[in-house]
This record gives structure tokens, sequence and C-alpha cells, in this order.
């Protein structure tokens, strides 16, 4: 549901996918921008979205 408020258009598997990998992914790893520009970072304990 987060996507859905952060994202400008409906999430797709992609998107989720995109985050979910994150979960098991080092510390201060990152995603490629969404689209409207948001940016997941990982900042253990948290997957930040920025």
């Amino acid at each position: 549901r987060i996507l859905q408020k952060v994202l400008p258009i409906h999430p797709n598997f992609s998107h989720i996918e995109k985050l979910t990998n994150l979960i098991d992914a080092p510390n201060r790893s990152q995603t490629d921008p969404f689209p409207g520009g948001a940016i997941a970072k990982v900042r253990h304990p948290w997957i930040l979205l920025v």
C-alpha cells in the first residue's frame, strides 16, 4: 500500500519486486528512481522511501 501513496501511477510487479529485493540487501543499498522520483534506501533496520 505504501507504493500506492508514493507513486503517481498504480504500482506494477516490477515496482513491488524492486522494493522487496531490499529486504535482504546490505545497508546503504538503494533502488533506481521509481516513477515520480522516489528512491528506496536501506538504513538498517529500515527501508526508507525518499
